[in-house]
């Protein structure tokens, strides 16, 4: 049920949610190219987009999305009818390239949205509209699984947020698992330690939501590498799984990945040698949790190399290994076989087995 208490399949009845679109005085943008680039997006997720001309706001929407310059005010809308705000200028603005997976994660979040959303620091608090700090969890029809908590990526900025990962917590929760989506400080505007225990303090209330039952760390990108140095060091984790995960912080630092965005998360690693010992996987000694590493081969080499390079580390104990076909984004879209692959392997880690009818067999390599 959708939460305007229709059927999901769009409020004037053509079998298609609509999403209206308000472009801000302040964003400069060819609105045929804007709409083109969204109705795109609408057709792949069965949505009906308006964005080719200012929208009414007497007429129906399920979502509105607004593109914003600074200043824009965001003006109300109907009821029911969630406003989805993204940046267009300024230092957290998307691009129309990045618009359509910016977009994806929100209309998610619409499509399932969490069953509740609660405060970091005390999970019996509902987390404010703006809180940075929370977790959204989407629970199972049943007892649950486990608990998975998913932690974003986008290379430690702020401007990429946790509906990165809507879809694979509302597929998690759909196989039997309480999914918590993480939102935590980025190091852009509040350091890396703030990062480092907001992970933390995610894993602890995660934890908290089902206890006795397994605990999994799901991360993807930077998130993957947030993940693997939260299981190391919070005891309790039963699997970690990083998903194309920056899992060697120096050669991303070196070859300069995404910008530079590991040294302008983490500073120099010259400069700053025990936290990079404490956050790089590639320069962990040893493991003391499972690791689950997931890479599309499509994705870009630097981190097909250094994903295949750590699963191959004897020290560590040649941690598991899945690859497939895929770009960066497959491995958190829960329709790609790869994603189907890697849900396989951690219900079989974590669950030793389970059924897993339906699904294929992964490529895999070395040990949990």
């Amino acid at each position: 049920m959708h939460p305007d208490g229709t059927d999901g399949r769009g409020r004037g009845g053509t079998g298609a949610r609509r999403l209206a679109v308000v472009v801000g005085a302040g964003v400069d943008v060819d609105r045929m190219t804007l709409a083109a680039t969204l109705r795109r997006l609408g057709d792949r997720r069965g949505w009906a987009v308006d964005g080719a001309a200012p929208p009414d706001p007497a007429a129906p929407a399920d979502a509105v999305l607004h593109l914003v310059g600074p200043g824009d005010p965001v003006p109300p809308w109907g009821p029911g009818a969630p406003a989805l705000v993204v940046p267009m200028t300024g230092p957290d603005a998307h691009g129309l390239a990045a618009l359509p997976l910016v977009l994806d994660g929100l209309l998610a979040g619409v499509e399932t949205p969490p069953d509740r959303t609660v405060a970091l620091d005390d999970p019996a608090r509902p987390a404010a509209p703006d809180e940075e700090r929370r977790l959204a969890v989407h629970a199972p029809a049943g007892p649950p699984a486990g608990v998975a908590l998913l932690v974003h990526g986008g290379y430690w900025r702020s401007r990429w947020t946790p509906a990165l990962m809507t879809r694979l917590a509302a597929d998690l929760a759909g196989r039997g698992w309480c999914a918590a989506v993480l939102g935590y400080r980025r190091p852009d505007r509040h350091g890396w330690d703030a990062t480092v225990d907001d992970v933390r303090a995610g894993v602890v209330a995660a934890a908290a939501l089902a206890p006795g039952r397994p605990l999994v760390l799901v991360g993807h990108s930077a998130g993957g590498q947030l993940a693997l140095q939260a299981a190391e060091s919070v005891p309790g984790v039963a699997l970690a799984v990083s998903l194309a995960g920056v899992v060697d912080l120096d050669a991303a630092a070196h070859r300069r990945l995404s910008e530079g965005a590991a040294r302008a998360a983490l500073g120099d690693p010259a400069e700053h040698l025990a936290r990079y010992d404490a956050a790089s996987p590639a320069r962990f000694p040893r493991r003391g949790v499972p690791w689950l590493l997931v890479q599309g081969t499509d994705d870009d080499p630097d981190l097909v190399e250094m994903n295949r390079r750590l699963a191959a580390r004897e020290d560590l104990g040649r941690p598991a290994l899945v690859e497939g076909p895929g770009d960066h984004f497959a491995v958190v879209d829960p329709a790609s076989g790869l994603w189907r692959a890697a849900a396989a392997r951690l219900a079989e880690l974590v669950e030793p087995g389970a059924d897993r009818s339906g699904t294929e067999k992964p490529r895999r390599r070395g040990r949990p």
